[in-house]
């Protein structure tokens, strides 16, 4: 969509998505939206897969080369850092939960995770972030 997106120009079903969107840390839903806005809140599985692939693969590697390194990924907004931990939960489940972590202002124990992300012996390895590290 070369023009971006419309809300009137939606079906009924696209509307109720549309609704359900957390377009911006306020909770405020535009009437519409660019194609460079736009590419903030699609998010594309297979990208993300090889993206994460390739950092699980290339990315620095400590302890003999057995671990991966600390490494922050950088998300969009919440929405995408959430995305980003679903799809490492997924393709890496034997890592699932504490290897890779969403660390943002909205977690509760964001502190804790960042501390936690600091000190070399301890998980998370891979912190998932926007704008807070």
């Amino acid at each position: 969509q070369r023009g971006g997106i419309k809300y009137d120009d939606l079906s009924d079903e696209d509307k109720e998505k549309w609704d359900e969107t957390e377009w911006n840390e306020d909770g405020d839903v535009p009437d519409e939206i660019t194609t460079e806005e736009l590419n903030k809140y699609l998010f594309n599985a297979d990208t993300v897969d090889k993206v994460l692939q390739t950092l699980m693969t290339h990315g620095l590697k400590v302890d003999g080369g057995d671990k991966l390194g600390k490494t922050i990924v950088f998300a969009a907004n919440n929405h995408h850092a959430e995305f980003i931990a679903e799809r490492f939960d997924k393709n890496y489940p034997h890592l699932k939960g504490a290897f890779a972590q969403v660390i943002t202002y909205r977690k509760e124990y964001a502190q804790s995770l960042i501390d936690k992300f600091s000190d070399a012996a301890e998980l998370p390895q891979i912190a998932i972030s926007v704008d807070m590290l």
